[in-house]
């Protein structure tokens, strides 16, 4: 289990750092396959069924990244989604960038975000000191979309300072997304 919650925090790390969209769409895949393992190794019921519901979810999401990482390069000519700029895209390829962004991280109501907080109930059950490894992947995984979003839509920013001065916008979202998942698994009742 600590073997497949390190990799998570490892590819999530390696996505937030990676420019080139096709690089993202597979480290992702990573991510996704790490916690299909933890599901399947919590030895519950709960956690096949969380094993199922985020194959389901990758094998829904993949392809749409798949289409995604192609509009970007015939819009821009690069697989590097920094050179992107909401001038250059359409109004649909917007609004794509922003659905599959929001269903990659767990966007409440979808699938994703309920199988999630199953899985961090789960592995609050059988193995509580992952949990912190976990939430860690959780909120890389939430980073590193919410950059690619900004950084697909808004393109590249001018310098490593103004990504630092513009870091307090993802503190409120980040640790909300944290916060639930977590009180969820704390505050069970049976």
């Amino acid at each position: 289990m600590y073997l497949s919650l390190t990799g998570a925090v490892v590819c999530s790390l390696l996505c937030f750092r990676a420019s080139d969209i096709k690089s993202i769409v597979a480290y992702s895949s990573v991510v996704h396959r790490g916690t299909t393992t933890l599901g399947a190794l919590s030895g519950l019921e709960l956690g096949v069924f969380v094993a199922l519901g985020i194959l389901i979810t990758h094998s829904l999401l993949s392809p749409l990244l798949f289409i995604l990482a192609f509009e970007l390069y015939c819009s821009n000519s690069s697989r590097r989604y920094i050179h992107a700029h909401s001038s250059s895209l359409s109004g649909p390829i917007l609004f794509l960038i922003a659905l599959i962004c929001g269903l990659s991280f767990g966007l409440p109501p979808s699938l994703g975000f309920w199988v999630e907080v199953s899985l961090f109930r789960c592995l609050g059950v059988v193995f509580s000191s992952s949990l912190l490894l976990l939430g860690l992947a959780s909120f890389l995984v939430f980073l590193y979309c919410l950059r690619f979003y900004v950084s697909s839509v808004a393109g590249s920013f001018d310098s490593s300072i103004a990504t630092l001065r513009h870091l307090y916008l993802y503190i409120p979202g980040s640790f909300l997304s944290l916060l639930l998942p977590i009180s969820s698994s704390v505050f069970s009742f049976n």
